[in-house]
């Protein structure tokens, strides 16, 4: 799912930024840990999080099952709950396709947005 590869490109970049070797497993790991404290600290919601946000928009619509296997149905849930984005659940895509299967959307609020535009630089 591409929530998990922007948070792998996100780790990447971190630790390129703080020149770390790539075969240095244990310091990467530590880093890891490391980033995803500060991401819990400083915004309160982890980097898997930030991947969901970059994802969100207003035309994107996903499976709920696929969510839920994923893992990211819980936190977008938590992200819902303090405000980050807004979820909404639909059985089918506006151009009335896939009827009856459960899909999601969720959309930035001012407040996941500025966080999405802070990291973009914009």
């Amino acid at each position: 799912m591409r929530n998990v590869a922007t948070a792998f490109f996100l780790l990447l970049i971190a630790n390129t930024a703080l020149g770390i070797e790539p075969d240095a497993n244990a310091q990467i790991e530590l880093r890891a840990r490391a980033l995803e404290q500060q991401s819990q600290k400083s915004l309160g919601i982890s980097i898997l999080q930030l991947a969901l946000l970059f994802e969100a928009g207003k035309n994107n619509y996903f499976p709920k099952w696929s969510l839920e296997k994923s893992g990211s149905w819980a936190l977008l849930q938590d992200l819902d709950s303090k405000g980050f984005v807004n979820v909404t659940a639909v059985n089918k895509l506006p151009d009335g396709s896939v009827p009856g299967e459960a899909l999601i959307s969720y959309v930035p609020t001012a407040k996941g947005q500025a966080i999405v535009s802070a990291i973009r630089g914009k």
